[in-house]
């Protein structure tokens, strides 16, 4: 949903990433459909804003500009230039054990992945996505990288919502039978 932008924040020299839904004149021919994706963008901001977890990429910023008549809600995330796990997985499989990850990196992973989606199920947020490339890197001076939870998109708020929608979303080959079937366990 919307469209991702690395942006240089000149006031304190650094990167970050943008992500921008726009909402011009051509969008109200759907208004339906563009009110629901403005209110799952502020979904997501408002989820990512009550999530502090070194393992999941904060929000640095949300707002609204109008430019030429244009409405752009934003979002302002640190940029992560290692990419996603997706990627590094990749890139750094391919070592002397062949194409599987050791145990020990393994571990590494998937405890920090599920350290940040039991802090988001806490929250009472479900992320309905986790897939590898929902999951950024931050490189370490030594060791296995870090990695950051991201892309809330589609999360759902549990205690609001949780038998309220049928609608199942996510990707497919990453989702638990209980997520197809519409119903934790």
């Amino acid at each position: 949903m919307g469209e991702v932008y690395l942006v240089e924040d000149t006031r304190i020299n650094r990167q970050v990433a943008i992500k921008v839904i726009r909402v011009d004149a051509s969008s109200f021919i759907n208004q339906g459909a563009t009110q629901n994706a403005m209110h799952l963008f502020e979904r997501e901001a408002k989820s990512i804003a009550q999530l502090n977890h070194p393992n999941i990429l904060p929000l640095f910023d949300y707002g609204e500009e109008v430019i030429n008549g244009v409405t752009m809600t934003y979002m302002v995330m640190p940029y992560c230039s290692d990419g996603s796990l997706a990627t590094w997985l990749q890139q750094h499989g391919q070592h002397e054990q062949g194409d599987m990850l050791s145990p020990q990196d393994t571990i590494h992973f998937t405890q920090q992945a599920a350290d940040a989606l039991q802090h988001a199920h806490d929250h009472d947020i479900i992320h309905q996505d986790v897939k590898p490339s929902n999951f950024l890197i931050r490189s370490r001076k030594t060791g296995l990288p870090d990695i950051l939870l991201a892309d809330f998109g589609i999360a759902k708020l549990a205690a609001s919502s949780s038998s309220a929608s049928h609608v199942v979303r996510g990707t497919p080959i990453y989702m638990a039978p209980e997520q197809w079937e519409g119903h934790p366990v």
